[in-house]
């Protein structure tokens, strides 16, 4: 390969081009990492702007009018809006920014957004852009000028904070598997509440309610029944619910191709029941509702591989009325159709499809399936990918219920 892995383990490194000292560059945000020294080369991910450890540097050329840094093996950036420094990334950079701590806002009426505070006070028209509804947005600040209120966006937009609502984050996640997990079937509700009854047969007329669960509730199926009124449930406490108040989770064979004995991970989404069951080999070890394509634009049952990963991304939709949904967290694309796991900040629906194709997650399963699954993002990047035939399987099975 050329590169000697311990250059990373000491210092000095080989220095960059005219600065002998060089120890680290600084990238631009979104900085586009290559896997060789030619803008035509295969684009391998994306920087976030924190310094990283300079290996080498190369003339320029290969579209790049500045000289070529090195920040890994096959791993070069165009030193346009890049910068050497003599100081050593420490302590390493992190991925960051981290959706977690962000809030977010979605535009409630059609307004205006402006490129500068300035412009936003001013009120003017004619200094601003014409938003719709239903423009998604992470908030970087709320700015106050006597009795109005503008909300500064992470891309450096204003908008008037009377036309802005909270965005409906859910604090819903999934449940970790393992060999302590009670026996039976790990299920969810999905309906606005499950009523819950001593017996099967009190479950299925639905007479003489003992309690009820919330929707999201996670609960342990320990037997189905069929009845004339429809299949009912035991759960793990004794007690029995209406199985179409649930969502159940059952294990499945891996795909044809898994490594099982090498514990190989994969991610099994059925699409009928709106679950997500994470594995290693054949072990599952993580489950989680998810929302997966409506009807009218359903995820298309297969088998596939993550080949792009994104720590945050704008995603735009025609589908009803055009809007812009930006900075959607934990984004990892698993078809070349635009279709990946993300997290989501405007809906809360899990269990159900509302999609647009999409496999929906809340922000702490997205981010747990971020780091769940390869290629690993490396520290200081933004996104990673380009490779399809290198990251976790995904495998899509079933129908969308109602379609």
């Amino acid at each position: 390969m050329g590169i000697v892995m311990g250059v990373f383990l000491q210092w000095p490194i080989q220095p960059a081009l005219g600065d002998p000292a060089a120890r680290s560059v600084v990238p631009r945000r979104d900085h586009v990492v290559y896997l060789a020294t030619s803008t035509e080369a295969p684009v391998v991910g994306r920087l976030d702007g924190a310094p990283m450890p300079l290996v080498a540097a190369s003339p320029s050329g290969g579209g790049c009018r500045r000289s070529w840094f090195q920040v890994g093996p096959g791993r070069w950036i165009c030193g346009e809006g890049a910068r050497a420094s003599n100081d050593a990334p420490d302590p390493p950079p992190s991925l960051v920014p981290d959706p977690m701590g962000w809030s977010y806002g979605v535009t409630v009426v059609r307004t205006m957004a402006y490129h500068s505070l300035e412009d936003a006070r001013s009120s003017d028209p004619q200094r601003g852009q014409s938003w719709s509804r239903w423009q998604g947005f992470a908030i970087r600040a709320v700015h106050r000028a006597g009795g109005d209120a503008i909300v500064e966006t992470m891309t450096g937009q204003f908008v008037a904070r009377r036309a802005v609502a909270s965005a409906p984050r859910s604090d819903f996640h999934g449940v970790t598997l393992g060999g302590d997990s009670p026996p039976g079937r790990l299920a969810w509700v999905v309906a606005r509440r499950a009523d819950l009854y001593a017996d099967a047969t009190s479950a299925a007329v639905r007479r003489a309610r003992v309690a009820r669960l919330p929707r999201h509730a996670a609960v342990v199926v320990q037997e189905v029944q069929d009845t004339a009124r429809g299949p009912v449930a035991r759960l793990a406490d004794g007690r029995w619910a209406r199985v179409a108040a649930l969502r159940l989770q059952t294990p499945q064979a891996p795909p044809p191709g898994v490594d099982v004995r090498g514990r190989q991970r994969w991610i099994d989404v059925d699409l009928d029941q709106q679950v997500l069951t994470a594995y290693e080999g054949a072990a599952p070890v993580y489950a989680t509702l998810v929302s997966t394509g409506d009807p009218e634009t359903p995820t298309p049952a297969g088998v596939y591989r993550i080949w792009l990963k994104r720590v945050d991304q704008p995603m735009g939709y025609a589908v009803g009325h055009p809007h812009v949904l930006a900075e959607v967290p934990y984004v990892q694309f698993f078809d070349h159709d635009g279709r990946a796991l993300h997290g989501v900040y405007w809906h809360r629906s899990f269990g159900r499809p509302r999609s647009h194709g999409c496999v929906n997650l809340s922000f702490a399963d997205a981010r747990w399936m971020f780091e769940f699954t390869s290629p690993l993002l490396p520290d200081g990047w933004r996104s990673i990918g380009g490779e399809s035939d290198v990251g976790t399987v995904v495998r899509v099975r079933g129908r969308t219920p109602g379609g």
